[in-house]
């Protein structure tokens, strides 16, 4: 409904009840076919946010929030506390909002593009909104990466350090 078509309408999804390839607390992963490709792209990851996860994750800050404002006045705490957990749910709400992921994607590839070793999936933003968000498959491999482990955990680090000293851009 987000993106005002039946699913089955821009997707072609490889069996009739789709299984997600990954899910994550908010979250679950498909993988398709585009009915119709977009700038020569016909495989998509399909990142669908959960029913209602928006509000639970609002009522859980709610929660956190006065926890936080308890703990700091029984332990007489001289950290903002309260200030933390605002910065927290802050944060969170920013990655409830693919709308912002997918824009993070088209951000890193410009960033990365110079880099060999990184590939940055495409975001397609015309099949994207706030509760779905549409990139370009890519074919990889989930760590641990026990043959070249340490490899990747450098390209990483590279990464996340000349992301944010060289572009002071932090995700």
């Amino acid at each position: 409904e987000d993106l005002g078509q039946p699913p089955e309408v821009i997707f072609d999804f490889l069996t009739k009840s789709p299984a997600p390839v990954a899910s994550a607390s908010i979250g679950q992963v498909y993988r398709a076919k585009l009915r119709s490709p977009i700038n020569n792209i016909t495989e998509v990851a399909v990142k669908v946010q959960r029913p209602g996860a928006l509000n639970r994750a609002a009522v859980d800050m709610y929660l956190i929030r006065r926890l936080a404002r308890y703990a700091k006045q029984i332990l007489r705490l001289r950290t903002d506390l309260v200030g933390v957990v605002d910065q927290f749910g802050s944060a969170l709400f920013e990655e409830m909002d693919y709308t912002r992921e997918s824009e993070n994607c088209r951000q890193f590839a410009i960033y990365y593009n110079d880099t060999p070793s990184v590939k940055i999936p495409k975001s397609l933003p015309e099949l994207t909104s706030r509760r779905v968000l549409t990139i370009e498959w890519l074919e990889g491999e989930k760590g641990p990466w026990e043959s070249d482990g340490q490899r990747m955990v450098e390209i990483g680090l590279n990464c996340s350090i000349r992301q944010i000293l060289s572009k002071g851009y932090f995700h």
